[in-house]
């Protein structure tokens, strides 16, 4: 359960990005910007989706979690709430962690129960805990946590809800083998 939340948050991030509406599109457009090669990823997972109250693995030491994750085409920020009761009304010490993150599109998509979902890849590039760079204690939590690195996953966008994939024992998204092959049930509201 910890690990599906932590896949929901991440891909709400994501996860969970191309501009097109709805599910079964183009998974990307790139297109090159000026002479100086910027290269701008557009997809239709671009915006910002939140999560409601609920358990996280990204904050170990709390009990609960409501999770604004924003894409913007290949890169994301996860800001997550962390609270000490399932009310989500007091919180916890971090109060607030955000992450950067890299979102790679591999192309390959996957037909699932609500309809096709495309390869998603989110790496942790950084973390910041309550405005503050983590402690060392901090950063071996962290490690040790699995949050950092990278996550394989699917995901599908329906009638502004961003799905991501669902985690069990043995697909738990730590390597592309163990990617997921169903969406969770609790997906994350476009904003």
């Amino acid at each position: 359960m910890q690990i599906t939340f932590y896949k929901l948050t991440l891909f709400t991030l994501l996860l969970f990005a191309v501009a097109a509406c709805g599910s079964g599109q183009s998974a990307n457009t790139t297109s090159t910007l000026l002479e100086d090669e910027v290269v701008e990823v557009v997809t239709k997972y671009d915006g910002a989706y939140q999560t409601f109250c609920g358990t996280s693995v990204f904050a170990p030491i709390s009990n609960t979690a409501v999770t604004v994750t924003t894409i913007d085409g290949a890169k994301g920020l996860i800001n997550i709430y962390n609270y000490l009761d399932k009310g989500c009304t007091l919180p916890a010490y971090p109060s607030q962690t955000i992450m950067g993150v890299s979102i790679a599109y591999p192309g390959k998509t996957i037909e699932t129960d609500r309809g096709i979902a495309d390869f998603v890849d989110i790496t942790v590039e950084s973390v910041i805990l309550d405005g503050q760079s983590p402690s060392l204690i901090q950063q071996q939590q962290l490690a040790s946590s699995s949050i950092l690195g990278t996550r394989y996953d699917i995901i599908l966008l329906q009638d502004s809800a961003l799905y991501t994939g669902e985690s069990t024992e043995v697909l738990t998204g730590t390597t592309a083998a163990t990617r997921a092959t169903t969406l969770s049930s609790h997906p994350s509201i476009e904003q």
